[in-house]
């Protein structure tokens, strides 16, 4: 697996040097025909090596994910792990001054891997939080509806287009406008959320809300 990995980060590098040395490929050429491409060039068109590093982690830990369902499968206690990812997370909000609102139930528990579940509620904190403006609200539910534990992690002061909802969990894809380069994401982040989830039998969804957009999770029932 790392070596497939590395092998196409190789390939990456090459065709960064040649956007880089070809002025006339053009970024709507390198956003449509090259998205591997476009998640490790900056917003300046130059090829930085932590987009590289992330980039190889997340696939990574996707090519782990695919070849099969979850090995480790033990009680989780769900509403400790959002507190601790929120935790993980509170410096970032402060620095854009976004407000956190957590209402969390005590004690909620899920099956499956505890690593496996950080990273994807983790990923979906980054998400809220990196595509919100300063000053938004981070609203973060953890609760228990008809015998199913649910998350709920909404996101004040941005939407996203209709046609653009359906392909939130592909990979590489990026919304024009809120989610660009800018946000500095692989662009793999909520794909790797949806692999996670899938194997552990919970489902995704996405959409917008009166102020902002709401990612909602339901486990299955214990």
């Amino acid at each position: 697996v790392h070596h497939k990995a590395y092998k196409i980060l190789e390939r990456i590098q090459r065709l960064a040097s040649l956007a880089n040395q070809n002025s006339h490929i053009g970024a709507f050429h390198v956003n449509v025909h090259f998205p591997l491409l476009r998640v490790v060039l900056g917003c300046d068109g130059n090829l930085h090596i932590h987009g590289l590093e992330h980039l190889i982690q997340e696939m990574l830990s996707i090519s782990r994910m695919e070849t099969g369902a979850v090995s480790k499968q033990e009680a989780v206690n769900l509403s400790a792990l959002v507190e601790r990812q929120l935790d993980y997370s509170r410096d970032l909000m402060e620095q854009r001054a976004q407000r956190l609102l957590p209402r969390i139930t005590p004690g909620i528990t899920v099956n499956g891997d505890a690593s496996l579940l950080e990273k994807a509620v983790g990923n979906l904190f980054s998400n809220a939080i990196l595509y919100s403006p300063s000053g938004a609200e981070i609203r973060v539910r953890c609760a228990v509806r008809e015998g199913c534990p649910v998350l709920h992690v909404e996101n004040t002061g941005v939407q996203i287009s209709e046609e653009a909802l359906p392909r939130l969990f592909e990979a590489f894809y990026r919304e024009e406008g809120s989610r660009n380069r800018s946000t500095g994401g692989s662009g793999l982040g909520l794909y790797l959320v949806r692999l996670i989830l899938y194997q552990h039998g919970a489902e995704c969804t996405i959409e917008n809300t009166a102020d902002g957009v709401r990612a909602s999770v339901r486990f299955p029932e214990n």
